[in-house]
């Protein structure tokens, strides 16, 4: 069982990412990163736009609807922000391996 700690999301922050951790039974820790996307401001989607990579904004495009465009765009963003807050690497500068069937690897 993992108990975790949901942080409170103020009205207007919903935004933001909130990190959800708690520990695991053998002790080891464990850490979500959340960030609910229907409250994403048009500046905020811009900065995570920002720090795709050129493959992964061609991916957004693909997508056929503007809510799976924003989605899609937050997740990526989220996952450099998270990475990038425990490397030195900058979120922009993380690539990605994909495998010929286009999956991550």
């Amino acid at each position: 069982m993992v108990r975790l700690h949901w942080p409170e999301v103020a009205d207007g922050h919903a935004a933001i990412p909130r990190v959800v951790t708690g520990r695991l039974r053998h002790g080891a820790h464990v850490a979500v990163w959340v960030r609910l996307t229907d409250a994403i401001d048009s500046a905020a989607l811009a900065a995570m736009d920002a720090v795709l990579s050129p493959d992964e904004r061609a991916q957004a495009q693909r997508l056929r609807l503007d809510v799976d465009r924003r989605d899609y765009v937050a997740a990526h963003g989220l996952l450099r922000e998270a990475l990038s807050a425990c490397s030195p690497t900058r979120p922009a500068d993380w690539s990605f391996v994909r495998t010929e069937a286009g999956r991550p690897l």
